[in-house]
């Protein structure tokens, strides 16, 4: 079916550059703006962009559905998606039977007729440290090069006579221009090539997370409570910061960014109502202990049969919950073997102090997320599936979750192997 043009200017007040269409059958988005499930496992939490199966709009024009890809046969790499276009979505119109919260995201886009090649580009600091001291510090990626990148062939073109002059105080600097996400650039001739220069990018990463440049300073803490906080600027966990998981797996960070710590048990009685329910005390090493509910009274019944560990493994970044009308603060982790037949607590290591947190191999330095995201973004849910009991050591996927860096795992008497709940 032929779709009706869209014309889209180059800025909402200009036209200085001549308006493209959406009519064409191919078209180029971002290799970034995909996610390849068959290489790299299921899109990371809040992913908006396009996925097979998923919808996502072309910026001013319709929703389109990936319907299936198609490899380069050398390298595996994906070379085209082939996507269905839902025409009733054009100019912004929802999908129907979505709520507000699930519409597609939004993606840029190319018509391959509208596409010319050029070179580009893009220049950061030269040197890694903010006080270089010898050629260790010079940073081989300051400058990239993109000899094969695309842009609107508008671009390449003497416009000065070609369109209608713009708004007054609207005009278009010859040869500079924003690329929307990735900054504003200069473009250049050098002979029979067009070359366009970053000059100023949208995002200073210079003392973000996983950077060797020194953060920026803050606000000096005004209290203790303030000096203890971690600063959430400097972890990444700030607002338009750097995820200081982005390069891990989605699975694995997830459950890096969950707070297990060391309790110790200070009280503990059957709920009055809960046939299953036990009613703790623990201390987390916080000064005061915090109230936690545990399905374990079956497991570790009244008459001391097998008595209950003195030292747990609690989830404490969660948000507060009523259970059986028991306000709990936290989560006993337990291993269960795959018939539920037999539950257990699981144990910290020996001589673990209170209060310490347990961590993934690899994973010690990620902080963990507030109560907030840890609900929103269902870390738990998603990272659960992965933990497992093998040989009577909790692992997650690989990775031996204990103190030292995995070296003084948690563990489970009683048990060999099963799921974590």
């Amino acid at each position: 079916r032929t779709k009706p043009a869209i014309s889209i200017g180059a800025t909402p007040t200009s036209s200085t550059i001549p308006l493209r269409t959406a009519q064409g059958k191919a078209h180029y988005v971002d290799r970034s703006d995909f996610w390849d499930v068959e290489t790299r496992g299921p899109p990371p939490p809040g992913w908006k962009r396009l996925v097979p199966g998923g919808k996502v709009r072309l910026r001013y024009a319709y929703v389109v559905e990936c319907l299936s890809v198609e490899r380069d046969p050398e390298t595996g790499e994906v070379a085209k998606v082939a996507c269905a276009v839902d025409v009733a979505t054009r100019a912004g119109k929802k999908v129907a039977g979505l709520s507000n919260k699930k519409q597609p995201g939004i993606i840029h886009w190319l018509r391959e007729d509208d596409a010319a090649a050029v070179e580009v580009r893009t220049y950061d600091r030269l040197f890694k440290a903010a006080d270089p001291g010898d050629d260790d510090d010079v940073d081989p990626a300051s400058k990239a090069v993109f000899r094969k990148a695309l842009v609107e062939r508008g671009l390449l073109l003497d416009r000065e006579n070609d369109a209608p002059p713009p708004p007054p105080g609207k005009e278009l600097k010859e040869d500079t221009f924003q690329f929307e996400r990735l900054g504003y650039f200069r473009r250049e001739d050098d002979g029979d090539a067009t070359v366009f220069h970053r000059v100023v990018p949208l995002k200073d990463s210079f003392g973000a997370a996983g950077s060797d440049h020194p953060p920026k300073a803050t606000k000096a803490a005004t209290t203790k409570a303030e000096a203890e906080r971690p600063n959430k600027k400097a972890t990444g966990w700030g607002k338009g910061e750097a995820d200081p998981t982005r390069d891990l797996a989605p699975a694995v960070a997830s459950a890096a960014r969950l707070e297990v710590l060391v309790g110790d048990v200070v009280d503990a009685r059957p709920h009055d109502d809960a046939d299953d329910l036990l009613c703790l005390s623990v201390d987390l090493g916080e000064g005061a202990p915090r109230p936690v509910a545990a399905k374990l009274r079956r497991a570790y019944p009244d008459d001391q049969r097998r008595p209950l560990p003195g030292r747990l493994c609690v989830l404490a970044n969660t948000k507060p919950r009523s259970v059986a009308n028991f306000e709990s603060r936290g989560v006993v982790l337990c291993a269960a073997s795959d018939d539920g037949a037999t539950v257990v607590a699981l144990e910290p290591p020996r001589d673990a102090p209170v209060g310490a947190r347990l961590t993934l191999q690899g994973c010690a330095d990620v902080d963990a997320a507030p109560p907030s995201q840890v609900k929103n973004k269902r870390l738990w849910e998603r990272a659960q599936p992965d933990f497992r009991l093998r040989d009577g050591v909790l692992y997650f996927q690989d990775r031996p979750v204990g103190l030292d860096d995995g070296a003084r795992p948690c563990t489970a008497a009683g048990l060999a192997d099963g799921r974590i709940q």
